[in-house]
């Protein structure tokens, strides 16, 4: 498995063809970054990192096909976003969600929210 980088129209059948659960597939008016985790011609799953400012960057639409779920894809998606951002200058992480993987990677919750889910945080230094 390799994770590449891509761009909105290279996954952008992914929200029409699948049930995405958590994963908001919004326009957005601030930069994004997308990622794909591919075996061979496959896409295994996608994630994205929206640039919130010069220093911050927010993990975003995570989502692994559902043939392919439970083999590590999203924790090697997060750390190749985590070298990205490091490389592109970022030094600091974010992300909003109701899933706990992230904290073994070392986010640390700052909020919970009243209807469910934490917002993360993590130095990228």
């Amino acid at each position: 498995m390799n994770i590449e980088l891509c761009s909105w129209d290279d996954i952008y059948w992914i929200p029409e063809s699948y049930k995405t659960e958590h994963a908001l597939f919004n326009k957005r008016t601030k930069m994004e970054t997308w990622f794909k985790a591919v075996d061979g011609k496959n896409i295994l799953g996608i994630g994205c990192l929206l640039h919130l400012n010069k220093t911050t960057v927010r993990h975003s639409n995570d989502f692994v096909i559902p043939d392919y779920r439970g083999n590590g894809i999203i924790k090697s998606i997060v750390l190749e976003r985590e070298n990205w951002a490091r490389n592109n200058g970022f030094i600091k992480a974010d992300v909003r969600t109701v899933k706990k993987y992230y904290e073994p990677l070392g986010y640390k919750p700052i909020k919970e929210y009243k209807v469910g889910g934490f917002w993360y945080v993590k130095d990228l230094r």
